[in-house]
């Protein structure tokens, strides 16, 4: 890999130890489910971006591991040091662009009087691999919604869904799953609320077209839709989709980076509530802790992040059907800034009775978009869903709901 410094190779050891040690000194102790993440992540800045050799690198993560509560074990840092040079995402020597010309001198091994800030030059970010990348978007498959995201789901963006009970975002999620993991990207989806054969079961059921309760009911009621069932299953199961119920956020975090390790493309959380985060009792620090830690991780991975939230009690009391805004999620304040992309999805007949030979209409509401356009207040987009499936397609046309 190319270095984004071509001076990179005149910084004598003795620099890149001061400009690492400065680097480290801003790093915040890890807390208990993220200590592992959190070492492979600090290793790979100390061999990858500052090129340290692991006994140069070695001596500073120790020095932030011994101020966790919990420090890892001298083999633990080893294999956080091994894996973080064979993971490290950054260019080699990137973080070397930022030290100036006069910590650079030529000829000298003397350590230089001062660290410069941690900033980049407008040339320095120009020369980076990733900005002539771009953003380039992942489909969600959904024509119409993908027209409002200006091609779908961008990496490094985390995007909500929100909706009330019963509204179908968890369907939504795992239809977003299947269908995005048909198109060749492979996807991780963290069920939290229910074992992971489940969401299999809803996904195969939409695949066949079958009722979940066949399958819920087992062989016997399976043989009489044996032909769809197999056929679905031939492909479903050769699909990249990966499903953890991994609850802890540090546990989270883990799966999430293996799983973009492993050429992953989109992250589906379902659902946010669930996410439990060791140390915090209050729901509105904790709400903020997560939705801080998934845009984060969504930039570091360069992969996008779709996690599924409740709206408030008063807002599904009161808002008419269609009308649901960003503000009504569920501990919205951190959670709405995070999000590039908010999405709104509701029942457009809230008083109609489920008939299972006949769809639902669903109305999907972009109510915040940081890179295109959303919907009109009270004319989001028409999905169709058949609940007895858990399938969701794309209404004909490009009609919002609420117009002629």
């Amino acid at each position: 890999m190319a270095n984004v410094n071509p001076g990179a190779q005149s910084v004598t050891t003795s620099q890149k130890l001061v400009r690492a040690r400065a680097d480290a000194a801003h790093w915040e102790p890890a807390e208990e489910g993220e200590r592992n993440s959190e070492a492979m992540r600090h290793a790979a800045r100390l061999v990858v971006d500052f090129e340290l050799a692991d006994a140069e690198a070695s001596p500073i993560l120790q020095d932030w591991n011994a101020g966790n509560v919990s420090p890892l074990d001298e083999a633990e840092l080893r294999k956080c040091l091994l894996n973080g040079r064979r993971y490290g995402k950054n260019p080699p020597g990137c973080a070397l662009a930022r030290l100036r010309p006069q910590d650079t001198k030529r000829g000298t091994d003397t350590v230089p009087r001062g660290v410069s800030p941690s900033w980049w030059s407008i040339r320095e970010i120009g020369e980076l691999p990733e900005y002539r990348q771009g953003l380039h978007p992942i489909p969600t498959t959904y024509p119409v919604l993908d027209d409002y995201l200006g091609g779908g789901f961008r990496p490094e963006c985390l995007y909500i869904v929100g909706g009330r009970a019963g509204s179908a975002k968890s369907t939504f999620a795992i239809n977003i799953v299947r269908r995005v993991a048909l198109v060749g990207q492979s996807v991780l989806l963290l069920k939290l609320e229910e074992a992971p054969k489940e969401a299999t079961w809803r996904m195969h059921a939409a695949a066949s077209k079958t009722d979940l309760r066949v399958f819920l009911d087992g062989p016997a009621s399976m043989q009489a839709h044996a032909g769809d069932i197999t056929d679905a299953w031939k492909i479903l199961c050769t699909l990249p989709i990966r499903i953890s119920n991994e609850r802890d956020l540090g546990g989270i975090t883990a799966v999430a980076r293996k799983h973009a390790d492993e050429g992953g493309r989109l992250i589906v959380l379902d659902q946010l509530s669930m996410v439990q985060v060791p140390d915090v009792a209050l729901a509105y620090e904790r709400a903020t802790k997560v939705s801080n830690t998934l845009r984060l991780l969504s930039r570091d991975l360069h992969i996008p992040i779709l996690a599924v939230s409740q709206v408030n009690r008063e807002a599904s009391k009161t808002r008419k059907a269609g009308d649901l805004e960003s503000a009504d999620l569920r501990e919205s304040g951190h959670l709405e800034a995070d999000a590039a992309v908010v999405m709104m999805i509701d029942r457009m007949n809230l008083k109609r009775a489920f008939d299972p030979k006949q769809p639902e209409v669903l109305g999907l509401s972009v109510t915040k978009n940081r890179y295109g356009r959303r919907t009109e207040r009270g004319k989001p987009i028409e999905l169709r869903w058949w609940p007895p499936t858990h399938r969701i397609e794309t209404a004909t046309g490009l009609r919002p709901a609420g117009t002629q």
